[in-house]
């Protein structure tokens, strides 16, 4: 080939190159604009029902916290996150909602709250657009938008996926392919048409986001509307009245939450698994979460293997207190050169460090108080050395977080160590769950 030849090839080559970058670049480009027109057009339909929600401190007159909201119903109610208002029901003299109309910052009030599914409804004395909430299912892959304040910057659309239900959730929440970020909790995620399809609760980062399903918010609005059609008494009642109310179906909403899950779990056939030597519990409800590890350290000559299962989910009741938590564990420890008396020691120390699992501050619960026992359901099975610990919360009467951990005695070796720990439960039904956990242990 000769060097005009050569040439020749090499600009329609060159050129070739240059169109084909051009389209495949022309096309998210084209997309994008598509796609921001979409968003644009929804944000200038339905953004006048969205507001930032202030929290303020009293005292101060300044920003606490923040999250989003917008209107539902007949337009005097307000959606948001339970979490973006927990220290106004909690504490109402210390804190109050705002919400800024243009020049004007207008007061709410929290009338309806539901801590399980992290909802709550606000009365709002300016009338508003209500947006209207999706009844059927959307397909998975459905373009949504959610719409809310991160980080105090101003309201803000994001564009994501609808993926269903999240797998392994005790609590519903849809997993939504979008950047969810703090401020934008509360705030509504729609569809095209502007239904709303759930409620902006969590981000996991990395483009995963989780919304309470609209489904949890339409039956808070219908408690809301049956209460006012029968009677009166959420107008009659004042302010402080209303919080103080609140506060005590906190406790309810967390125990009815949890005997509902106990007598779930207990109706089901417990799966059991081998774990080294011994059975133990495996999977007990879809929404837990279970993973495993093993290892051994050649210098000491000993060997763990251990397994853990929880609910993964907690309710948020405040800043320093969860509940509703489930979580329980096995280890599996052996190490054959130790004289008995070191490995007893080592076992012992392994069993006094379990600590319960959700978070609670001083003014939340009381200390435990624990019952020591030795269990041996019958001469010649697993013996196990036990702690069944329990304590109560101070606000919220009837309602206990319990923790038990045994370690198995009658091998001079090896041992195996268990325990549970159930947050937000009557002291029945921890019994009950206690029997049937115990029974379900033992050497292979």
């Amino acid at each position: 080939m000769d060097n005009h030849t050569h040439s020749y090839c090499q600009q329609i080559l060159l050129l070739w190159v240059f169109t084909l970058s051009v389209l495949l670049s022309a096309i998210p480009v084209q997309a994008q604009q598509q796609s921001s027109g979409q968003a644009e057009k929804a944000f200038a339909e339905f953004g006048s029902s969205i507001y930032q929600v202030r929290i303020i401190n009293i005292k101060s007159q300044n920003l606490n916290s923040s999250g989003s909201g917008f209107y539902v119903g007949d337009g005097q109610l307000f959606a948001t996150n339970y979490h973006v208002v927990s220290s106004v029901v909690l504490e109402p003299d210390e804190y109050k909602i705002i919400i800024e109309m243009g020049p004007e910052k207008v007061e709410l009030d929290v009338v309806a709250i539901d801590v399980v599914n992290d909802l709550a409804l606000l009365r709002v004395p300016r009338l508003g657009k209500a947006l209207s909430l999706r009844e059927s299912i959307p397909a998975k892959g459905e373009k949504m938008f959610s719409i809310g304040n991160p980080h105090n910057i101003g309201m803000t659309i994001v564009e994501g996926n609808y993926n269903g239900l999240a797998d392994d959730y005790v609590f519903d929440r849809i997993h939504f392919s979008g950047a969810l970020n703090p401020g934008m909790s509360g705030g509504p995620t729609i569809d095209a048409k502007g239904r709303v399809v759930g409620v902006n609760v969590q981000t996991a980062g990395n483009q995963v986001g989780f919304l309470v399903p609209v489904e949890k918010l339409s039956e808070l609005l219908s408690s809301v509307n049956s209460q006012k059609a029968e009677s009166e008494e959420l107008d009659n009642l004042s302010t402080l009245e209303t919080y103080q109310k609140l506060q005590l179906g906190i406790g309810n909403q967390i125990l009815a939450s949890t005997a509902k899950l106990i007598e779930e779990i207990n109706e089901t056939v417990w799966p059991r698994e081998e774990l080294a030597d011994g059975l133990v519990v495996g999977k007990i409800h879809p929404g837990f979460h279970c993973w495993g590890q093993s290892d051994t350290d050649e210098k000491d000559k000993i060997t763990t293997v251990r397994k853990s299962c929880n609910s993964r989910q907690s309710i948020y009741v405040s800043s320093e207190l969860s509940s509703g938590f489930f979580e329980y564990e096995f280890q599996f420890v052996e190490a054959e050169e130790w004289p008995e008396t070191a490995f007893y020691q080592y076992a012992s120390l392994e069993f006094s460090q379990g600590r319960p699992s959700n978070r609670a501050g001083e003014d939340d619960v009381d200390n435990f108080s624990c019952i020591n026992d030795v269990i041996e359901r019958k001469p010649g099975e697993m013996r196990r050395k036990a702690a069944f610990c329990s304590r109560p919360y101070k606000k919220y009467p009837g309602l206990y977080d319990v923790f038990y951990m045994a370690v198995t005695t009658q091998k001079n070796d090896r041992a195996l160590m268990e325990h549970f720990c159930l947050s937000g439960v009557s002291k029945e039904n921890s019994d009950s769950f206690l029997q049937k956990f115990i029974s379900q242990v033992e050497w292979k």
